[in-house]
């Protein structure tokens, strides 16, 4: 069953030197209980295109295109049926739990906030289903936990509270933002396990940069760079066999595989090249790469958006 659906999304942002194409005509579909990961460098767009889908963005962007939820155009329904969809239909995990969680209430109170005023919750009810939920979670002390401040856990344990938060409506579909940022490899790891736990039952979306937590969890890829989507296959396919000059680049350039840096830097959203976005740093480009900006097209599910590899 279609759950979630992007069409001709376009998310473009007013600067002064021009306007920043930070999300370029992407298409997705996502069906229920897939497992789905965005992955891609800092800066390709990634976040953008989360946030745009709940339109947590400034005011002043323009974005234009189909998202698609259940049927409901998330681009044109009014605040108070959007309202009702975020977090109870569709859950958002924020990355960077230092800068999302709130640093002067408690890790209980802010679970019990959205239990408050969206379930109808007395305050009683609201902290004993907090401690709930960061039991769920994977916390033993989870009354103890309720009553720390952010700046008291770790930055595994504040992730896993940044979770409870996100799952707090028990919505169907959920949206992970780089949930592996900036952990050790220990923390890194329990919070790869818990994702794969508590997504069974529901639709994620992952966006990340971190190719082992992309592997063990999703089980289709896609790669965005310079704002658009560049390859898209099933995820063993894609990080065993990648066909783009941009997707093999970047799978060796991790440290696991060599760290070899692809050469040149991403183009200016501002400015973006003719032709291919990567052929300024593409060690295979053709003539034709400078002026044609190739399609995303493919066999068996697995596409890729360039003229060197069709």
């Amino acid at each position: 069953m279609l759950v979630f659906e992007l069409k001709n999304l376009q998310v473009l942002f007013p600067a002064p030197g021009g306007v920043v194409h930070a999300v370029d005509t992407v298409d997705l579909e996502m069906q229920a209980h897939e497992k789905l990961a965005l992955i891609g460098e800092s800066g390709c767009g990634k976040t953008v295109l989360a946030h745009s889908i709940l339109k947590l963005l400034h005011g002043t962007t323009k974005i234009s295109g189909k998202i698609s939820y259940m049927g409901t155009d998330l681009l044109s329904t009014d605040y108070s049926t959007l309202r009702k969809i975020r977090g109870k239909e569709i859950g958002m995990i924020i990355q960077n739990p230092g800068l999302s969680l709130n640093p002067v209430r408690t890790i209980g109170e802010q679970i019990a906030e959205s239990c408050i005023e969206r379930e109808g919750m007395s305050s009683v009810e609201a902290f004993k289903y907090a401690e709930e939920m960061l039991k769920m979670v994977g916390f033993n002390d989870p009354t103890k936990i309720a009553s720390c401040y952010p700046h008291q856990l770790s930055g595994g344990m504040a992730q896993r509270a940044v979770v409870a938060i996100g799952l707090t409506l028990k919505p169907q579909m959920l949206i992970a933002d780089e949930p592996t940022k900036s952990l050790d490899e220990k923390s890194k790891s329990e919070v790869i396990d818990l994702l794969i736990e508590i997504s069974k039952d529901k639709t994620l979306l992952m966006i990340t940069h971190d190719l082992q937590a992309a592997s063990c969890i999703s089980n289709r890829v896609m790669v965005m760079y310079a704002g658009e989507l560049i390859e898209e296959g099933l995820t063993d396919e894609v990080m065993n066999n990648p066909r783009h000059p941009y997707t093999k680049g970047y799978m060796d350039a991790q440290p696991n595989r060599g760290l070899k840096p692809i050469p040149g830097i991403s183009p200016s959203l501002l400015d973006l090249p003719e032709g291919c976005r990567f052929q300024p740093r593409c060690l295979h480009a053709l003539p034709k790469c400078k002026t044609s900006h190739p399609e995303l097209i493919g066999r068996d599910g697995h596409k890729v958006r360039c003229h060197v590899c069709h």
